[in-house]
């Protein structure tokens, strides 16, 4: 609990920073009312402060004991109060600013959670019908969210406090997305504190592109925020399609690229271990899959000759050049699970859309901020269906599957296989259940089916109702919620949260 009391303190800390620094926009540099927004986190920054000091004394000051149960419990109910944290800030300036404001989409605490929980699991999913009219305060707080997600609260916290102790470790393992990837030590806050240098610097990076490709300061921070953690959150109503700028696509594309590689990987170049990253089967594999992608996309945009419909409303001819640039941003964007939208993809035909959204199931490398099942666990999958076909003519062969020749365990096989189809599994209960809880709304296939493709993959915008140029204000507050708990699923890659509901988990040792 005292953990648990941690986190809200320093929630509340950030949104009080967040208040002073909306209290210098609207008194000195920017001319925009953020009177409610300061307000707004004020408030939520007492009452974040207050539920910390009341959690503080209780569970202890030191995780030093922490166990493999204690790690999986703390790691998910980190994530769920978090995004209850998160929520206060949407939902008192949408008191404050009453009905007769524009954006009432944060009118409920449901919704609130929603974008809440979307931005902390990089989901980029959004109600908002109208991001622009939100105060500077608020817009910051929506993308920081998605940047403390990106990493990861446990690794952040594991990296910074060091009241952690040796339960670290444990905390930082649950939480890691993919296989456990090469370069990660029993040291592990010294390899978080790592990990957090290397974000830091990506996110540095993403600021210097975005203000060279002519973005102001605050878009600028932003769209870092929301890039490096491939999360998708905009300040405006038109995504990227707003900025109209060719320069601004290309600095994003390649931040999304090397955001979404694996971590471990920078971790070794730092160790001067350069074969590692040349030897890397899955990031070789996450190339290519992007790189076919855009080449497919590209060439059935060229062949339709239709004009490509953008975000902003605009059209562009179907050229080499248009085809090209639409294709690489719309493929990158949704293949790193980012989300941002420049083209209306919407309006595209079966082949280029079957191959987006596959790629959005596959997702980026594991240990990187990217959402998905992960690009090495289909390879694993791959590899282990054609070992069976094999055997089928040839019995008695035995070919170890080797990773970056490293062979894999047999433990890392079956993990991988069982959250390869535990993603579908899910996808197609949270399908089912949004069809019967919006059925007065006759939700559609299309819509459904997207919808919980995008929160269990991490993945934002969608098909149907809820595609690039939509939004998912509309749907009731259980649905918002079912697609939340998909998020936490989805970003925790499913086994942290199930496991909670394993009586076994709860059993004495």
């Amino acid at each position: 609990m005292n953990q648990l009391g941690l986190l809200s303190l320093v929630f509340g800390l950030v949104q009080l920073k967040l208040a002073a620094w909306s209290f210098v926009l609207w008194q000195f540099l920017r001319d925009r009312d953020e009177f409610e927004s300061i307000i707004a986190l004020c408030g939520s920054s007492v009452l974040c402060m207050a539920i910390g000091i009341l959690l503080r004394p209780y569970g202890g000051r030191s995780t030093a004991q922490v166990g493999r149960r204690e790690a999986v419990m703390l790691v998910a109910t980190s994530w769920i109060i978090g995004s209850f944290l998160a929520a206060f800030p949407y939902w008192f300036w949408a008191m404050l600013v009453g009905p007769d404001f524009p954006e009432q989409a944060l009118a409920t605490y449901s919704a609130c959670y929603f974008e809440a929980m979307s931005g902390l699991t990089t989901c980029g999913a959004t109600v908002l019908t109208d991001i622009e009219s939100l105060p500077d305060g608020i817009l910051l707080w929506r993308s920081l969210t998605q940047w403390i997600g990106g990493l990861g609260i446990v690794v952040l916290f594991v990296a910074i406090l060091p009241s952690l102790g040796l339960g670290g470790k444990k905390l930082f393992m649950a939480e890691s997305t993919g296989p456990s990837p090469k370069g990660i030590r029993p040291h592990a806050r010294e390899t978080a504190r790592v990990l957090l240098t290397i974000y830091l610097s990506l996110t540095t990076l993403a600021i210097m592109l975005l203000l060279l490709s002519g973005m102001d300061l605050f878009d600028a921070i932003n769209h870092a925020f929301t890039s490096v953690s491939t999360a998708g959150f905009s300040t405006r109503n038109a995504s990227i399609a707003a900025f109209e700028s060719r320069a601004v696509d290309l600095s994003l594309v390649l931040i999304m690229i090397l955001s979404s590689v694996s971590f471990s990987l920078y971790y070794l170049m730092l160790k001067r271990d350069l074969r590692s990253l040349l030897q890397s089967t899955e990031l070789r594999l996450f190339l290519a899959l992007l790189v076919c992608g855009i080449i497919v996309t590209m060439s059935v945009l060229m062949v339709s000759g239709d004009p490509i419909q953008m975000i902003n409303g605009s059209e562009e001819p179907a050229s080499l050049l248009n085809a090209f640039f639409a294709s690489l941003f719309t493929v990158t964007a949704m293949a790193t699970t980012t989300g941002y939208c420049d083209a209306n993809y919407a309006t595209w035909s079966v082949l280029p859309l079957a191959i987006i959204f596959t790629l959005c199931f596959i997702g980026g490398c594991s240990g990187s901020t990217a959402g998905g099942a992960k690009v090495i666990r289909l390879w694993i999958v791959l590899r282990m269906t054609g070992g069976e076909i094999e055997r089928e003519f040839r019995p008695n062969v035995i070919r170890p599957l080797k990773i970056s020749r490293s062979a894999v365990d047999v433990s890392v096989k079956i993990a991988a296989a069982a959250l390869f189809f535990g993603f579908l599994i899910i996808i197609g209960l949270l399908t089912i259940s949004l069809m019967v809880f919006e059925s007065d709304h006759g939700i559609d296939l299309t819509t459904a089916g997207s919808a919980a493709l995008s929160s269990v993959c991490n993945i934002g915008p969608a098909l149907g109702e809820v595609g690039p140029i939509d939004h998912y204000g509309w749907l009731s507050g259980p649905s918002k919620i079912l697609l939340s708990i998909g998020m936490l699923l989805g970003r925790l890659e499913l086994f942290a949260v199930l496991a909670l509901f394993n009586a076994n988990l709860w059993k004495s040792d």
